[in-house]
């Protein structure tokens, strides 16, 4: 009679072990903007961190105003969205999904009229290359494009430094924008978002 009830405890104590590892997990419904750094990775947060704050900055900038009212008046200038370049360790990182969110708070905000452009278009391969030249001249885009350009481009990169001594890992991320005036050849706007996450070395790994 012992034995059975020893027997019978068991039973209950690896019905309740099992029953636990193979139970679902706790899931919550969370804020979308709520903050969350459960990696070293660029994640969700970092996201919305970044496009706010650039979005914020660039639609609140006071000298980029004055120069919007100066050279366009009452007219809407129109902003070209190029590529956000990827120069971290993620390669895989939805980049374009971050633009996507910068394009909706500029289009929501009225201040310019928004358009896409082909990457894969060599006209625009070509105006890309000669706004990287220090010597970019305006009028030799006009003669290169051979049609009507935007009067901005607006172009931004990504950067990610890691340092670790093997039981500390540093990660440091950078985005930055740059609001190029293709009738001037002057940047009117570039501003940067700064990230820094520390982890220390678990058991197993990172």
């Amino acid at each position: 009679m012992k034995t059975s009830h020893i027997l019978f405890s068991i039973s209950c104590g690896l019905c309740i072990l099992f029953g636990g590892c193979v139970s679902g997990p706790d899931i919550q419904r969370t804020r979308p903007d709520d903050v969350r750094t459960l990696t070293t990775g660029f994640g969700a947060s970092d996201f919305q961190q970044c496009t706010n704050q650039m979005v914020d900055s660039m639609l609140s900038s006071q000298g980029l105003t004055n120069k919007l009212a100066k050279q366009f008046g009452d007219k809407t200038p129109v902003l070209a969205f190029g590529l956000i370049e990827n120069r971290s360790y993620n390669l895989g990182l939805p980049l374009d999904s971050l633009g996507d969110s910068v394009k909706i708070r500029l289009i929501n905000s009225g201040k310019f009229d928004v358009v896409e452009m082909d990457m894969n278009d060599e006209i625009t391969q070509n105006i890309l290359k000669m706004m990287d030249n220090p010597g970019y001249n305006p009028a030799d885009v006009m003669n290169v494009a051979g049609r009507a350009v935007q009067d901005y481009i607006l172009r931004g990169y990504l950067i990610e430094l890691q340092e670790t001594n093997g039981v500390v890992k540093d990660v440091y991320y950078k985005l930055t924008f740059k609001l190029f005036n293709m009738r001037t050849g002057k940047i009117d706007w570039m501003d940067e978002a700064e990230i820094r996450k520390t982890a220390k070395r678990g058991a197993i790994g990172w």
